[in-house]
C-alpha cells in the first residue's frame, strides 16, 4: 500500500511565493556601487516559470517559436547603438521600438535635409543580462512581416551585415565575440538566421553598407531552460 500524498504550500493568496520579500531587505543582483540593481522577489530575473504548471516552481523554459527580444528591456538588460552619435533620446526610443513589437517605430539610418547620418559600420547590441539558449535571429524593415501602408520602407533593408554573439556572463568575464553570419551583399529584406543552439548573452548586429537602411524589429528566439 502506497504512502499518502502530502502537499506543502508556500505562501498564500495575500503573500504568494512569487512576490515574496515582505519587508525584508532587497537582494542586490548587480549594477554598480552608485546604481545597484535590486530585486525583492523570490524569482530574480524571471528565472522561474509560475504559469505553465500552476502550483509548481519550475525553471523558466523557452518556447522556440516565441520571440524573446523584449527581455533586453527588462531590469539588467539593454539595447544600444554605441556609435550612433545623433540625438540620444531619439536613438533610445527607436531602439526600444525594435524590440517591443511596435511596428510603427524603426531604428533608422537615413540622412535628412538637416542632418547627415552615417549608415555604415553601425552596431546594434542587445544585452539579455542573463544568457539564453539562442537558436534563431530575424530582422527586417517596416512593411514586410507586418503590413504598414503608412511606412512603405520594405526596400530600406540592410544591404550588408554581420551578426555576432557572445556568452559573456559579466563585464569582468569578457569572452571573445563569435561571428554567426557575414553577408557583404544582402538581397533579402527579411533576414532569418538559424543559430546552432547555444547560450548567448550579447547579440550584436553590424551594418556593412553605405546605403540608408532601417530595422523595424530584431527578433531573438530561444530554446531550452534559462
Amino acid at each position: 500500500m502506497g504512502q499518502p500524498i502530502r502537499s506543502f504550500q508556500l505562501g498564500g493568496t495575500s503573500e504568494n511565493w512569487k512576490q515574496g520579500g515582505g519587508g525584508l531587505d532587497p537582494l542586490v543582483l548587480g549594477g554598480t556601487l552608485f546604481n545597484p540593481v535590486l530585486d525583492t522577489t523570490n524569482a530574480p530575473g524571471d528565472a522561474v516559470d509560475f504559469s505553465s504548471r500552476p502550483g509548481w516552481i519550475s525553471p523558466l523554459h523557452f518556447d522556440p517559436a516565441v520571440n524573446v527580444a523584449s527581455r533586453v528591456l527588462a531590469e539588467g538588460g539593454s539595447i544600444k547603438a554605441p556609435n550612433a552619435v545623433e540625438d540620444k533620446k531619439v536613438v533610445t526610443e527607436q531602439l526600444r521600438g525594435i524590440t517591443n513589437g511596435d511596428h510603427r517605430v524603426a531604428f533608422e539610418r537615413k540622412p535628412t535635409r538637416t542632418q547627415p547620418i552615417n549608415p555604415m559600420g553601425i552596431w546594434v547590441i542587445l544585452d539579455f543580462a542573463q544568457p539564453i539558449g539562442l537558436h534563431r535571429v530575424r530582422f527586417y524593415p517596416r512593411n514586410t512581416i507586418a503590413s504598414s501602408a503608412g511606412t512603405p520602407y520594405q526596400d530600406d533593408f540592410l544591404r550588408g551585415f554581420e551578426v555576432w554573439i557572445n556568452d559573456t556572463l559579466t563585464t569582468s568575464q569578457r569572452s571573445p565575440d563569435q561571428l554567426v553570419m557575414r553577408r557583404a551583399i544582402n538581397e533579402t529584406p527579411v533576414v532569418d538566421l538559424e543559430v546552432s543552439p547555444q547560450y548567448v548573452r550579447l547579440l550584436k548586429l553590424k551594418s556593412l553598407t553605405e546605403v540608408p537602411w532601417e530595422i523595424d524589429e530584431v527578433e531573438a528566439y530561444a530554446t531550452g531552460y534559462l
